[in-house]
């Protein structure tokens, strides 16, 4: 039996019998709806659902790492290459399904903040950083990814080795770059789409930056901070053809992690590193513009990140303000959850 609760309904006392006013009267609860308010007549209670935006701790990396290449979604997320520490740079390679981890293929080229875009059965790494390798520590080594195991792309990236390329992409067919430096320390605006087999030369974006914060497809991506003589706060859109000037972030930043934020018009930022020190500050784009987001709690840079949207978003491991690398690893989501009303 459903019906309304009368405004003059006599329940325990004040605060729970006004609000209780309107509400809809039922044995169970309805299909979770932000903002509906229902009195369930099995438990005797007045509830409504609430829109839950927290971060959550879930299980720990299988070995601390930094600065590694990262793809895929929360449920079903690829992290490799990377660093323990100062000198340790790795080939290994975890899968996450949500709950817990495994191993992955090893990869032949160990190093950090490679260009990387893809899925967890479909990814793609081109180059990396590693102090024990020639050309100023700096590869230009290409692999992907096909699930179980790592081989050479065989697709060297374009004139000279590149490195701290902001990318986006779904899949090791259909990916870009956009914002890099090289050996030279030289910072430049191009941009480059990659679709299996080789790369080409597209409209450059706007703003020359490296280590940008990047999201979304080869048709939509989205790029937000950088450095180039100092940190930028800079957002950009590419439509698959040419960059746009989006909404500026609020805080700017790099260092922010490798992998996708999201997508062009639902994404998240978290953490990385302003003019100075480190932050655990978040922020949210909507297509428009940023607002600012629920706090990682503990500053944090050079993480791996995995996320379908801006509330469904994985953060792994990263740098603990320089003090430490972590194997941590949490969760943001938003969901619509029932809370009981109360009188407190």
């Amino acid at each position: 039996m459903s019906g309304i609760v009368s405004d003059n309904i006599d329940r325990q006392s004040g605060v729970i019998a006004e609000a209780a006013g309107g509400a809809e009267v039922r044995s169970d609860d309805p299909s979770a709806s932000e903002g509906t308010v229902w009195f369930n007549t099995t438990s005797g209670t007045l509830k409504v659902y609430r829109l839950i935006a927290a971060w959550s701790s879930e299980a720990t990396i299988t070995e601390a790492k930094a600065a590694g290449i990262s793809f895929g979604t929360p449920t079903a997320a690829l992290i490799a290459n990377g660093t323990s520490d100062a000198s340790n740079f790795r080939t290994t390679c975890y899968h996450y399904n949500g709950s817990s981890w495994s191993g992955g293929g090893t990869m032949s080229n160990a190093g950090n903040e490679g260009l990387c875009f893809g899925s967890q059965t479909s990814a793609y790494n081109h180059g990396g950083y590693n102090s024990h390798s020639g050309s100023g520590g700096w590869h230009q080594n290409a692999e992907e990814y096909n699930g179980s195991s790592w081989s050479s792309a065989g697709a060297d990236y374009t004139d000279n080795i590149k490195n701290n390329a902001g990318a986006f992409g779904t899949s090791e067919t259909a990916g870009a770059s956009a914002g890099q430096r090289d050996t030279g320390n030289n910072i430049d605006t191009g941009m480059r789409e990659y679709n299996g087999s080789s790369w080409s030369a597209e409209t450059n974006r706007n703003n020359a930056v490296y280590d940008a914060s990047c999201s979304g497809t080869q048709t939509a991506g989205l790029s937000a901070g950088g450095y180039n003589s100092g940190v930028k706060d800079h957002g950009e859109e590419y439509n698959g053809t040419a960059w746009s000037n989006e909404g500026d972030i609020s805080t700017a930043r790099y260092y922010v992690g490798t992998g996708t934020g999201g997508t062009q018009t639902s994404a998240l930022i978290a953490g990385g590193q302003p003019a100075s020190g480190t932050i655990a500050t978040v922020e949210t784009y909507n297509g428009t513009s940023w607002a600012s987001g629920t706090s990682l709690g503990t500053a944090t840079y050079q993480a791996q990140t995995a996320a379908v949207s801006a509330t469904d978003f994985q953060y792994m491991g990263g740098n603990l303000a320089n003090v430490s690398i972590t194997n941590t690893n949490y969760h943001f989501a938003e969901t619509v959850t029932a809370r009981t009303v109360t009188d407190s």
